[in-house]
């Protein structure tokens, strides 16, 4: 048996159906719907929904996959700003462009789960190396801002 590991970042792009509850959704959810009052200070590697499942079928097909894992995110992490930035410019007018201090984070996060669990990524911005992904599966990814503007739409 060979194995073969796609590893995705944060995933985002529209959704199959509209039962999708995920964490990406429900924040892109509350962002258009004017729910997130500020922007927090977090940035991540992104990826595509449909990029994962191309990844997945490159990998089933190229033989030189085989035993070795792919990182499916975006090399430099993306800012929440900039996920906030493109949904403004796509028409999305509730979506804030006020930044969340760290402070305000950390209070509500003694009551709030999602902001709970951002707490760990707040000013972090890893690198990945996804030369493999791109060398051995052959991946063109999306543009994020696409699958920004595709997921809000979608929703």
């Amino acid at each position: 048996m060979e194995l073969v590991v796609i590893n995705p970042g944060a995933v985002y792009g529209p959704s199959l159906g509209a039962e999708i509850d995920g964490q990406s959704v429900a924040f892109i959810k509350d962002l258009i719907r004017g729910k997130v009052p500020m922007i927090p200070h977090v940035a991540m590697g992104m990826v595509d929904v449909r990029d994962v499942a191309r990844l997945h079928v490159a990998a089933l097909t190229t033989a030189s996959a085989a035993g070795q894992r792919f990182i499916a995110a975006t090399a430099e992490p993306i800012r929440m700003s900039h996920v906030a930035e493109v949904l403004r410019n796509a028409g999305y007018k509730k979506v804030p462009s006020r930044k969340a201090p760290n402070a305000a984070i950390k209070l509500m996060s003694l009551f709030d789960r999602e902001a709970k669990g951002m707490l760990p990524l707040l000013d972090l911005a890893h690198s990945f190396d996804n030369h493999a992904t791109f060398d051995v599966l052959k991946w063109v990814p999306t543009p994020i801002e696409v699958s920004l503007r595709e997921m809000a739409a979608a929703l």
